[in-house]
């Protein structure tokens, strides 16, 4: 065998090995995450009569709904942690039993003020919102509340970004007024 012939075979197994090496390091995207997680998620009987979904960006998994009882919440969590192995879980299921009918659910009116909700639970409505809106990197925004007035601040990748984010908090329930302190970059 000649001395190119050798040399050829061992770069076209060391781009092989390479190749396989990079592939299976890549593993799952944010998508496949999601649907795994809410796929296992729906088949779990303990979490029968549940409303949780799932949202995933760069590998954060973001969990928001409600369940019946905080067993059911952390069972939730630890679903999420042993499935998918994410960077990070950020659990913002809500229980009925200590919250009420707060969070609305789907459909449910999101505006007006509503006598006695607290900033707690407007922040919380706010950044699930914010969690939630796949035109929205809410990571990388803060939230405050002050007597139904929101105070956004943090980093957007866009000017659209920052309109959109704005406008997501306007439109949560119990929120009177939206200020911003976005700051366009990266």
């Amino acid at each position: 065998m000649s001395r190119q012939r050798l040399i050829g075979k061992v770069l076209v197994i060391g781009l092989l090995v390479t190749s396989a090496i990079v592939i299976s390091g890549c593993g799952p995207t944010d998508t496949e995450i999601s649907t795994q997680l809410q796929e296992k998620l729906t088949a779990d009987e303990t979490l029968a009569g549940s409303d949780i979904r799932v949202v995933t960006k760069n590998r954060v998994v973001t969990l928001t709904g409600t369940v019946e009882n905080q067993a059911a919440k952390e069972h939730a969590a630890t679903i999420a942690r042993e499935t998918t192995h994410p960077h990070h879980v950020i659990d913002q299921i809500k229980v009925t039993e200590e919250t009420g009918t707060w969070p609305p659910g789907p459909g449910m009116a999101h505006e007006g003020m509503e006598r006695g909700l607290s900033d707690s639970r407007i922040v919380a409505a706010v950044r699930d919102r914010l969690m939630t809106d796949s035109s929205v990197v809410g990571l990388h925004i803060t939230v405050d509340a002050r007597g139904g007035t929101v105070l956004l601040s943090g980093t957007v990748r866009s000017e659209v970004e920052r309109r959109q984010a704005v406008e997501v908090a306007r439109q949560t329930r119990g929120v009177t007024r939206v200020e911003h302190k976005l700051k366009v970059g990266r």
